[in-house]
Order: structure tokens, then C-alpha cells, then sequence
């Protein structure tokens, strides 16, 4: 998905809401894209992983700019029961 053609439709800390607003959304039949940030960084080190944490970070679900009115419908049910 290109980057003008996509609407962010979620961000949050929870991967489980957006595992599960993938899926409801891909049930529907509207693509979406979902991406992950860690944002406190961290770095390698040859003693392991240094500063991540793995629930420190930022899920994103997009889609597309023309799904987006109907993927919010979606939205609301699943992120809001």
C-alpha cells in the first residue's frame, strides 16, 4: 500500500486489539497494513538486547483512503464492544 493512499485507523500499545482488528478488517475483505514500533529504541550488544523492552512500542493498523468509512465502522465494534 502506498503511503498517500493509506488512512491510519489505529494506534495503540495493545497488539491484541490490532490482531484483532486485522482480522475483522480482512473478514470484511478490506485490506489493511500493520506495523510496530518499539519507541524507546534499545540497541545490540554481543551480551544480548540492550534498552528494548517488548512492550514498549506502538502498533499501527492502516488502510486504505477509500476503505476508510467502512473500516471505522469495523473499528468501533471490534476496539469498542
Amino acid at each position: 500500500m502506498w503511503f498517500w493512499e493509506k488512512e491510519e485507523l489505529y494506534m495503540g500499545p495493545s497488539g491484541e486489539k490490532a490482531a484483532a482488528l486485522c482480522a475483522a478488517l480482512e473478514e470484511a475483505g478490506i485490506v489493511c497494513e500493520s506495523l510496530y514500533r518499539n519507541v524507546l529504541g534499545g540497541g545490540r550488544s554481543r551480551f544480548g538486547t540492550i534498552g528494548a523492552l517488548d512492550s514498549a512500542g506502538i502498533h499501527y493498523v492502516y488502510v486504505k483512503r477509500k476503505d476508510l468509512e467502512a473500516a471505522e465502522a469495523i473499528a468501533h465494534r471490534v476496539l469498542h464492544p
